[in-house]
């Protein structure tokens, strides 16, 4: 089986997308495959979406990943699917959906979230109108660049004249 799996990742490197099609068909036809496994095939069945400009196929993948048992997937790939089903959610504008994925991946002991994180939060936010709540991830966000933009202060600013 993670032989398969590792056949599936050669051929998407090697940008032969309908030979990992078939690599990851023959797991998912698969009985009892085990959690670490399942959360395997998704994490790479996602990535195949991706890389086919397959957004919701990307996140239906990413979806069944994060309804295995959290306890048995591995942290790196649990970590990976949350940030990046995030990221495509907000790419779609389901930014509820984004925002509740980011903040379980902010959750998980594993992050450590950079200035671009904490502005993606405040965006995030930013467009769910939630002005006042996006103030911290922003301040957070100048706080931590080297050299935040310019658009992040002018940002802050609104968001401040906001909820005055």
């Amino acid at each position: 089986m993670i032989e398969r799996l590792s056949a599936a990742q050669a051929c998407m490197q090697g940008g032969d997308a309908e030979c990992a099609r078939r690599a990851l068909d023959e797991v998912a036809a698969l009985e009892n495959l085990s959690v670490f496994e399942a959360a395997n095939l998704h994490n790479l069945e996602a990535d195949l979406s991706h890389r086919s400009d397959d957004v919701d196929g990307a996140i239906g993948a990413y979806e069944s990943l994060l309804g295995l048992p959290r306890e048995d997937v591995p942290p790196s790939v649990l970590q990976q699917a949350l940030r990046n089903v995030a990221m495509l959610y907000v790419r779609q504008e389901r930014y509820e959906a984004g925002l509740e994925a980011f903040d379980a991946w902010l959750d998980l002991p594993e992050t450590m979230p950079t200035a671009d994180d904490h502005y993606t939060k405040a965006s995030i936010l930013y467009r769910l109108g939630r002005y006042q709540a996006a103030v911290r991830p922003l301040e957070l966000a100048i706080a931590a660049a080297d050299a935040p933009d310019a658009s992040w202060y002018q940002l802050l600013e609104y968001l401040r004249s906001r909820v005055r």
